[in-house]
């Protein structure tokens, strides 16, 4: 018994040690993920905040651009003499002016074809 019990001991302290090394693998397996998580965790920050820039300067120009669009859809505007036809006391907006002008074109183009061939080549 004596002899089974130095082996049980012996099993024992293997195993241990074993267990020692695995847990020790473990962890530094476990500390590697978690610096690899951080990083992954930096990086998704970093896209996070380049899409929200984007976003903001895409809004931005977008913005912009439509400014733009209505200033020069309002130069036409007054210069084919619509604004005295728009809507009271409030300036007209993009799509309402185009339709106007739209309507205007319209109307020049039905009066052009009414008009004697000769005088239109004219």
């Amino acid at each position: 018994t004596e002899q089974a019990l130095e082996e049980l001991k012996q099993e024992f302290s293997t195993t241990r040690s074993t267990m020692h090394e695995k847990t020790e693998a473990l962890k530094v397996n476990i500390n590697h993920l978690e610096g690899r998580m951080e990083e992954e965790n930096a990086n998704a920050q970093r896209l996070d905040q380049r899409i929200n820039a984007s976003e903001r300067d895409t809004h931005g120009s977008q913005r912009d651009m439509l400014d733009a669009i209505h200033k020069q859809v309002s130069d036409v505007y007054q210069q084919c003499g619509l604004e005295e036809a728009g809507r009271a006391g409030a300036a007209p907006d993009t799509l309402f002016m185009l339709g106007e002008l739209e309507n205007k074109l319209e109307d020049l183009l039905s009066a052009i074809g009414q008009m004697p061939p000769g005088y239109v080549a004219k």
